[in-house]
């Protein structure tokens, strides 16, 4: 199994972690503070659609990607 693909924004001692489970269309968005959210998707578009316009509304209101962890799929089926 893959691992998750995941980013951090930050802002004022506080975050967003955003996580991206393997394998699915699925986002998990976790904070700022207690927040949190699962989103769905049908399919790869809408959910990279969603996750660049997220990402675009973050930076927007002054959030600052502070890590991230690369999506590490090689192509083999390992």
């Amino acid at each position: 199994m893959q691992p998750p693909t995941s980013w951090l924004f930050v802002k004022d001692g506080q975050s967003i972690y955003i996580v991206r489970p393997p394998d699915s269309f699925e986002m998990l968005v976790s904070g700022p503070g207690t927040a949190g959210a699962l989103h769905e998707f049908r399919n790869e578009d809408e959910l990279q659609a969603f996750q660049i316009e997220l990402a675009e509304n973050l930076s927007g209101q002054g959030w600052l990607l502070w890590a991230f962890d690369r999506d590490r799929r090689t192509g083999s089926s390992e």
